[in-house]
């Protein structure tokens, strides 16, 4: 999904990581960010306190229902980071609603 997005949506998307993180180890709380890109797909960047790890999935993938839910998204991408000096990939959920998906 990532990669279907132009140069200027991916950027995005690697600015919020990182901006989530310097968020989270400046005051120690989980923060998030979400991006919508057209009508069906969003992406969600989540940063949690080390500690925190093992919520990063089950906050993904709640925030990814709702979100899909009130906003009648069909793709939504959520990307969880352990916010520590270099941040990197910790846990990813991909939300597929496929009523909403076309025949393809």
């Amino acid at each position: 999904m990532i990669l279907e997005a132009d140069d200027q949506a991916r950027k995005r998307i690697a600015a919020s990581l990182q901006q989530q993180a310097r968020r989270t180890v400046r005051d120690g709380k989980p923060h998030d960010v979400t991006l919508i890109f057209g009508d069906d797909f969003a992406v969600t960047v989540h940063s949690v306190p080390p500690g925190m790890e093992n919520e990063l999935s089950d906050r993904l993938s709640t925030h990814g229902r709702g979100r899909a839910a009130q906003s009648g998204l069909r793709r939504w991408l959520g990307i969880g980071t352990v916010a520590v000096e270099r941040p990197s990939l910790n846990a990813m959920a991909v939300l597929l609603v496929p009523e909403r998906l076309d025949d393809e």
